[in-house]
């Protein structure tokens, strides 16, 4: 949870800095090719995540390593990153960024799962439909989860829409499973 509140304070700062020099764009993009440096390449990996430099020292290595491929902002957040030690929350902060982003712009993340891959058709039509009903663009993140055994299950924010024959099945037997317990609670009454 800590490191989550983290993520999202160093995000939005960043977040309203790339908004304010209208590079919010060019910002995220510099942190998701860095990140894939970082991952690609072992050396770099362990400069960054690694403690056997000062932090001063490690960030000129860094900047010698990245060249010219970082803005002054995305090169000074790293930096602020390694001062304050902060590397291993940059996974955290490029998803947080990407949320503040989507919120500027209106766009709404949906996770559909479903019990068989949707097709591409499939997914634009659902998105459109979902777009229409939330007001919002929507971005679709599929998933496939074989045990719903049909329909599909959405998460929109907070919200949970179940219209899978699974959750179908599983509320049937609940009010079952009450009616149930309501018919024998009457005939020990009577």
């Amino acid at each position: 949870m800590i490191k989550s509140s983290v993520a999202r304070r160093y995000a939005l700062a960043l977040f309203d800095l790339a908004r304010e020099g209208d590079v919010i764009d060019q910002v995220g993009a510099e942190l998701v090719a860095f990140a894939g440096a970082v991952d690609q390449d072992r050396r770099l990996r362990a400069l960054f995540y690694g403690r056997a430099f000062p932090p001063r020292q490690k960030n000129g290595l860094i900047q010698r390593a990245m060249g010219d491929k970082l803005s002054p902002l995305a090169s000074q957040f790293i930096a602020l990153l390694v001062d304050k030690q902060r590397e291993d929350y940059l996974g955290g902060i490029m998803a947080e960024y990407g949320k503040y982003v989507d919120r500027y712009r209106g766009v709404e993340e949906v996770a559909a799962t479903t019990a068989v891959p949707l097709s591409d058709t499939e997914a634009g039509e659902l998105a459109t439909k979902l777009s229409g009903a939330i007001k919002k663009q929507v971005r679709l993140v599929r998933t496939v989860d074989p045990k719903l055994l049909g329909g599909l299950v959405l998460k929109i924010g907070d919200r949970r829409v179940d219209a899978s024959i699974r959750g179908r099945l599983d509320r049937l037997k609940e009010r079952l499973a009450a009616s149930t317990g309501a018919i024998s609670g009457e005939a020990v009454q009577k």
